[in-house]
């Protein structure tokens, strides 16, 4: 191109052009012949930005402290935006794709504008670090800024060192802690800065060793998902789920504790997100948590308590006592009695359920305790009798309650409680055979 030397260029506002600033003069070039299409003149200015999503290019007078808005479609400034006084030189200008925000360095300050060039905020550098390039993440919402040190140590506060900060785009509050570039100063000319899509990785032109630098961004581990606290049945499966983030992608290793939670020990093999396992009755009362990390920190999550509760083995429920007629444990046993209506025999049916106990012979019958029968008696709730002795009738009607029959109460009392207590007798038993088995 003919005339002043170039001072930017940049990819145009169509795929066929590209946009060329001469000093103050912008001009827009179709690529296939390099003809100049149009142009404007502005009173001072090298630099410029492009906000092709909404037609707008942003021309930077740092001279003279001020930013032009050039609309695409006519070419022609549309306002004027002052920018703050002071000396030094401009770093960039740039347009955050996203929000349209234009960001420029001067000296060692970082102005941005909105996109309607409304002011939102200034950066600041450490000591005499200049701001050098700044990069965006549409992902994260998150700005890049590579700083270069002014290379003169004579000055107070050089040292030689830049650094890469990152901010928020929406209010410009750092989101990380300053990362130091050692020997990043701008004698050897300006860095350049090229983010990754969600801003894990970035790489940043050296200009004084001569390299470009891959930046992995590390954050500690921060939980997500916890895990919930669980109630089961011994011998039921549980699983316990607990997520985290972090750059790098942290481990996880879940962690037992049987002492409400005063200390923990690894759980061996339990290294996934998800940890099963089969529940057991020594498990009850334990408390779970994951441990995630990575080479930014470590983080736990909160504790899940396991409570784990168990079958009885008289009745094989839960060993909970029902009034008469109601389900209880199974069957344990039966008796030569006629206990139920009709004469049937004495054993209670699969399900524990009473039945309406009524008169006959041949035998005993049992008391009903909870609806399991043993040795002719159902064991485990209230009172059920059909006949006591060689086919007395002496039956307790349907629902449970103890009739009037002619029958002395007494006996029939008496009865239930030697019935009761071979109930126990048995339970008890049973309790020890299992533990010694």
């Amino acid at each position: 191109m003919p005339g002043a030397a170039v001072t930017h260029a940049t990819a145009g506002l169509t795929p066929s052009t590209v946009l060329v600033a001469q000093g103050p003069v912008l001009s827009e070039v179709d690529i296939a012949t390099a003809v100049v299409k149009r142009s404007v003149t502005l009173e001072g200015g090298d630099g410029f930005a492009v906000d092709a999503a909404r037609g707008t290019v942003w021309f930077t007078d740092t001279a003279d402290r001020r930013m032009y808005r050039i609309d695409a479609a006519t070419f022609q400034v549309t306002a004027t935006v002052a920018l703050p006084a002071g000396e030094g030189f401009g770093g960039f200008t740039e347009v955050d794709p996203e929000t349209g925000a234009v960001w420029v360095g001067l000296g060692t300050t970082v102005v941005v504008h909105d996109a309607t060039g409304e002011r939102l905020g200034t950066l600041r550098g450490a000591g005499t670090d200049m701001p050098r390039a700044v990069g965006f993440d549409a992902t994260m919402h998150e700005a890049f800024v590579v700083w270069q040190d002014a290379g003169d140590t004579s000055q107070p506060g050089s040292d030689d060192d830049g650094a890469l900060t990152v901010h928020r785009t929406r209010d410009l509050q750092e989101v990380a802690k300053p990362l130091v570039l050692r020997g990043m100063h701008a004698q050897s000319g300006s860095a350049a800065v090229a983010v990754a899509p969600g801003g894990a990785v970035v790489f940043v032109s050296d200009p004084v060793a001569g390299k470009i630098d891959r930046l992995e961004r590390v954050t500690s581990p921060h939980v997500t998902r916890n895990p919930a606290d669980r109630s089961v049945a011994a011998g039921t499966r549980v699983s316990l789920t607990a997520e985290a983030e972090g750059t790098p992608r942290p481990t996880v290793a879940w962690q037992a504790s049987t002492d409400a939670g005063r200390t923990w020990r690894s759980v061996e093999g339990a290294t996934s997100p998800t940890y099963t396992f089969t529940a057991a009755a020594a498990d009850n009362g334990r408390r779970y948590r994951a441990e995630f990390t990575n080479d930014a920190g470590t983080a736990h999550s909160a504790a899940a308590t396991l409570t784990v509760t168990l079958a009885d083995a008289t009745t094989g429920g839960d060993g909970s006592a029902g009034p008469t007629g109601s389900t209880g444990g199974t069957t344990a046993g039966s008796g030569g009695g006629s206990a139920a209506a009709g004469g049937s025999s004495g054993s209670s049916d699969a399900s524990g359920t009473s039945g309406t106990p009524a008169s006959g012979g041949g035998g005993s019958a049992g008391a009903t305790v909870g609806g399991a029968t043993v040795g002719g008696a159902t064991v485990g709730g209230a009172v059920n009798e059909g006949a006591v002795g060689g086919g007395a009738a002496n039956a307790t009607p349907a629902g449970g309650a103890l009739a009037s029959t002619g029958a002395a109460v007494a006996p029939l009392a008496g009865s239930a409680v030697a019935l009761t207590a071979a109930g126990w007798v048995l339970t008890r038993r049973a309790r020890r055979q299992r533990t010694e088995r």
